[in-house]
């Protein structure tokens, strides 16, 4: 009582740029959190700071905080329209993006059971997904949901059509009610259920995971308390940006893209390609402060930097002598942008492969399966939760 009691009294901690850059919005230290659809109100409070920025391509879609709880907010009110509340599913199927995010925290603020799956499953996959939960709407990139335009493949075998309404996440803004309904409903308890995640299947039978708003506010508090700690330091390397290759399907990706970012009006920059020379050729361009990987990612990351600065290895095994140039090398390469040693820009390198070299063999597709197996190995939830179709354990 007296800990919130006294974060409640603390006056707000005005957080600028340096070098004479404009102010930002303030991050306002409050007491904790009772639910995750607060989350959206922080969002609104954050207003024209950069939320998401999406790279497809050659293109940077930048989306802010204000546009974000907008989207969110008129999502929840196209829940309310189409009868859909609290308890019911909605199957989101998409890639990483800003609308993937808003959608989902239209379902928080309705009590909605979102069902997120990663946008690399298949079809079966889903479509055994859908049969489980029994969803009110499916909503997804228009490539996946084509696939479902007619009956699906089911485990047993047979075929059975799905009248379930589909809504694409491209172009979602046009379809959805103009004035945002921003109240969370009533419905919403600490122990009230807001996800499924489901299991990939690969060792067994998928099982869904029901997560409530306290399995993560459990974790979340207390990163959000000792953080407040040091917000006035944030100032100097405001905003951090997070480069995200995780799926939002997953627990992980989820704490890294939706419930850490907002605390501190971070960017998540979403990107389509994880090849070596994209991943460095982002962090150097964006000035990413972390990067959100699997193992597998950073094991390709290390052999396409051990390729291009050949003594980097024996630094950093500590060898004497063999490595004096590497760490200038290196430095240079990331502040021109091109490779130190032979002068080219990262856009020639590929994927960063020598030839004769371990990473050769990433060049085309290779590069795409690679992707795919780091989202397989993305893991699932470690937290305690229910068997899908149970009450929280917790």
């Amino acid at each position: 009582m007296r800990g919130s009691l006294h974060c409640a009294l603390r006056a707000p901690v005005e957080m600028t740029r340096l070098w004479g850059a404009p102010r930002r919005a303030s991050i306002i230290i409050q007491p904790m959190r009772a639910n995750l659809a607060t989350l959206v109100e922080d969002f609104r409070r954050h207003g024209a700071e950069t939320a998401v920025v999406a790279h497809r391509g050659n293109r940077r879609y930048a989306t802010t905080y204000g546009e974000l709880a907008a989207l969110a907010g008129r999502f929840a009110a196209e829940l309310e329209r189409r009868g859909i509340g609290p308890g019911d599913r909605v199957v989101i199927w998409g890639e990483n993006s800003a609308e993937w995010i808003g959608v989902f925290f239209g379902c928080i603020l309705r009590a909605v059971i979102a069902v997120p799956l990663d946008a690399a499953g298949t079809a079966d996959f889903a479509a055994r997904v859908i049969r489980d939960t029994g969803p009110k709407l499916v909503v997804g990139d228009a490539g996946l949901l084509a696939q479902i335009s007619g009956p699906w493949s089911v485990v047993s075998g047979q075929r059975e059509a799905l009248e379930i309404p589909r809504l694409s996440l491209s172009g979602i803004e046009a379809s959805l009610p103009v004035e945002a309904l921003w109240a969370p409903s009533e419905a919403i308890e600490p122990h009230t259920p807001f996800q499924i995640v489901f299991t990939s299947g690969t060792t067994a039978e998928p099982r869904g995971i029901v997560h409530t708003h306290r399995n993560i506010l459990v974790t979340l508090r207390p990163i959000e308390r000792e953080m407040q700690k040091y917000l006035k330091y944030e100032r100097i390397f405001h905003p951090l940006r997070f480069l995200h290759s995780l799926p939002l399907s997953h627990v992980f990706g989820q704490f890294m893209a939706l419930w850490i970012p907002g605390l501190l009006a971070a960017e998540v920059h979403f990107s389509e390609h994880l090849e070596p020379s994209r991943i460095t050729e982002l962090i150097r361009r964006e000035r990413i402060s972390v990067l959100i990987a699997v193992p597998r990612v950073l094991q390709l990351l290390r052999v396409h930097l051990l390729g291009r600065f050949p003594g980097l290895g024996a630094e950093i095994e500590g060898v004497p002598g063999r490595a004096s140039n590497s760490k200038d090398e290196m430095r240079g390469s990331l502040h021109s942008g091109g490779d130190a040693a032979s002068g080219r820009d990262d856009a020639s390198l590929g994927s960063g492969a020598v030839p004769g070299r371990e990473d050769a063999s990433l060049r085309g597709g290779e590069g795409e399966r690679a992707t795919a197996r780091a989202r397989a190995n993305a893991g699932v939830s470690p937290l305690r939760a229910a068997r899908f179709g149970r009450d929280d354990a917790s």
